[in-house]
C-alpha cells in the first residue's frame, strides 16, 4: 500500500520538476530574443546615424562625366540577287562598325532591322538582332564601307532560317547619292 502512495507522489515530483525546467527554457529564450531585438535596434540607430552624417557631407553635385563617343554613319546601297535591294547605314566607333540600320526594298511594305555587331562570328562581320543576322565581307572597315560586299540578310527562324537577300554587291552610284 505505500507503494501506491509513493509512485503517485514520486510522478507528481518529476512532472513538476520537468514544468518548472521547460519553465526556465522559456525565460532564457525571451531574454535571448529581447537582447537580439535591442542589439538590432543598436544597429540600425548607427546605420541611421552614419547615413545622416554622409548626407551632411553632400553638397547637392553629383560627380559624373560621361565621355562622348565619336560615331561615323556610313551609307551603302547594295544590289543582291533576284534583283533586291538593300540599303544599309553603318554606325562605326573609328575605324570599327558596331551597328547597322538595314533596309530591304523601297517604300512603306520595305523591311528595317536594327542590328549590333557580333563579335563572336570569326567568318564575316556580322550583325544580329532577335530576328535578323546581316553579314558583310570581313574586309569592312570605314574607309571600305563603299567597296565591301554583302553576303547575305537572313531571318531567324523556330526551325529553320529565312534567307531575304544574298550574294548583294555595292551599288556604286547610288551609294555615292546617299553619302553625299
Amino acid at each position: 500500500m505505500k507503494l501506491v502512495k509513493f509512485v503517485p507522489a514520486m510522478i507528481a515530483a518529476v512532472v513538476l520538476s520537468a514544468c518548472t525546467a521547460n519553465q526556465a527554457a522559456q525565460e532564457a529564450a525571451a531574454e535571448a530574443k529581447a537582447m537580439e531585438a535591442q542589439a538590432i535596434e543598436q544597429a540600425a540607430m548607427k546605420a541611421e546615424a552614419q547615413a545622416t552624417e554622409m548626407a551632411k557631407n553632400i553638397d547637392g553635385k553629383a560627380q559624373i562625366t560621361v565621355e562622348k563617343l565619336k560615331t561615323t554613319n556610313k551609307s551603302v546601297a547594295y544590289r543582291c540577287q533576284s534583283g533586291k535591294t538593300v540599303t544599309a547605314t553603318y554606325a562605326f566607333e573609328g575605324n570599327d562598325a558596331r551597328a547597322v540600320n538595314v533596309r530591304l526594298g523601297t517604300g512603306k511594305k520595305a523591311l528595317k532591322a536594327s542590328l549590333l555587331r557580333d563579335d563572336n562570328n570569326k567568318d564575316f562581320v556580322s550583325f544580329t538582332s532577335d530576328q535578323y543576322v546581316w553579314n558583310v565581307d570581313s574586309a569592312l572597315t570605314l574607309d571600305t564601307a563603299a567597296k565591301t560586299d554583302a553576303v547575305h540578310l537572313v531571318k531567324k527562324g523556330a526551325q529553320n532560317d529565312e534567307i531575304l537577300a544574298k550574294l548583294c554587291d555595292v551599288n556604286k552610284s547610288a551609294t555615292k547619292r546617299l553619302n553625299k
